[in-house]
């Protein structure tokens, strides 16, 4: 159960300077406290409770809580120099007493020279404070997949984790510098953003604590495979000494009469990344246009291209660029195709519309498992050799026609499709044996809605 109570109190208006004014007009300022009161209460079920269940430890777990206040403070100005360049100030000041603290500036600039054309650049300080259940949350255990570098062993695990008290903010300094152009039915926008990171507050899995062991096990012992497939794994007896070496993680708990069988995975809880750092480019265009007789439509392009991720999971780990690439073998980078772009299409005539959306994710190397725990299952033939997540293209459409009236009031029906042409996923050695989180496991499904207003 979580509560929050907020109490703000905002003060705006324009400065006054004894009659004097900007060439733009009069600088507008805003400020203003917040005071916040965040509570949690977590309680297990009866099963945890009386440390009866299936998968985890036999300690029963208890009723935890937890609770903060925060007092903020900020100040807003907008300063218009010219009557097309204006300048943008802020700062917020965010005290937890919990410990956490920040004062984040930022400011803006955007400019003008011409009816069509606006160019626009920002700096900001941000942070993200970790939230009460990562910091407080007592150890409790689940099903995690994690594949082993060092053998065959590709499923489902144990994993324990809670929260983590020496959590410190997550702090990024953002850049952004962009332009607009509107020339009556078209318009566009292109923005470049870079990101940088520090402490990122992220959730580590048992896969993490079992590539960093790998990674440990290569640095010591100088092994220059990367153990993804049989023939480039340890042998048996180089894992039994990596084992009996104290520099190896002793949170993973191999089976004594099998030490190729994770039984468990402790400590996967929230920690502080050391770096991430994103730059990225959005694009986003319209036009619209009319058919005499044939209706009305507008086209639309949403598109991102990430030029890189740098991150960096701990500080033993090296830094990598995630950028364009599956990341199957980390949690502190999710899956990152270089381009992503929704394409619309709309059409509107009366009552009746239309609208697609194309969705198109880039082609990636995949980096995932190469074995899976379903090869002893029948009926499932997974890739061989699998190097390569395929580009993907799905459409959804829908259907509206509006304006029905009925018993005073007016109502809309909507049929639509979702995965319009029943594209399948592509297959995987992964656990759920398709590329789920980039691509539509469910095939095609229709659905429609009826909507009243009354």
């Amino acid at each position: 159960m979580e509560s929050l109570d907020v109490i703000d109190i905002v003060l705006n208006g324009d400065v006054p300077l004894g009659g004097f004014e900007l060439p733009g007009g009069p600088i507008a300022a805003a400020v203003g406290y917040q005071f916040r009161d965040d509570k949690y209460t977590n309680t297990p079920s009866a099963t945890e409770l009386s440390g009866d269940t299936w998968i985890g430890g036999v300690e029963k777990e208890r009723v935890t809580s937890g609770s903060r206040e925060v007092d903020a403070f900020f100040v807003e100005l907008s300063v218009p120099l010219l009557s097309n360049l204006e300048l943008e100030l802020a700062v917020r000041r965010e005290e937890f007493s919990t410990g956490q603290s920040s004062t984040d500036p930022k400011f803006g600039i955007t400019y003008a020279p011409m009816d069509w054309l606006t160019l626009r650049a920002t700096q900001g300080d941000a942070f993200i404070a970790p939230a009460l259940q990562d910091l407080f949350d007592p150890i409790s255990c689940g099903l995690s997949t994690v594949t082993d570098r060092f053998g065959p062993f590709s499923a489902f695990t144990t994993a324990c984790g809670g929260g983590n008290p020496n959590l410190t903010n997550e702090t990024s300094v953002s850049q952004q510098l962009g332009f607009d152009i509107a020339l009556g039915d078209f318009d566009l926008s292109v923005t470049w953003n870079n990101t940088d990171f520090q402490n990122r507050i992220v959730d580590i899995n048992g896969q993490d604590i079992m590539q960093l062991d790998f990674l440990n096990f290569q640095n010591a012992t100088g092994f220059a495979a990367n153990g993804i497939t049989a023939a480039n794994q340890p042998s048996e007896q180089q894992l039994r000494d990596w084992i009996a070496n104290p520099a190896s993680n002793k949170d993973i708990i191999r089976d004594p009469g099998d030490i190729f069988t994770i039984l468990q995975v402790n400590n996967t809880s929230t920690i502080n990344a050391e770096t991430v750092e994103v730059e990225a480019i959005d694009i986003a265009a319209n036009y619209r246009f009319s058919l005499n007789n044939w209706g009305d439509f507008r086209v639309g392009l949403q598109a991102t291209f990430i030029d890189h991720f740098y991150y960096q999971g701990d500080a033993s780990s090296p830094i990598v660029d995630g950028a364009g690439l599956y990341n199957d073998i980390t949690s502190a980078a999710p899956e990152l195709p270089e381009w992503k772009a929704n394409l619309t299409i709309g059409w509107t005539m009366g009552k009746h519309s239309v609208n697609t959306i194309t969705r198109f994710i880039d082609e990636m190397p995949y980096d995932g498992p190469q074995f899976t725990h379903l090869d002893f299952f029948g009926g499932f033939t997974r890739p061989q050799g699998m190097d390569t997540v395929r580009q993907w293209t799905q459409m959804d459409a829908s259907y509206t026609y509006r304006g029905i009236e009925m018993l005073g009031g007016e109502g809309a029906f909507t049929l639509g499709s979702r995965n319009l042409f029943d594209r399948k996923p592509q297959g995987s050695p992964e656990f759920a044996g398709v590329i789920g989180g980039l691509q539509d496991p469910m095939g095609r499904s229709i659905y429609a809605r009826f909507i009243y207003d009354f």
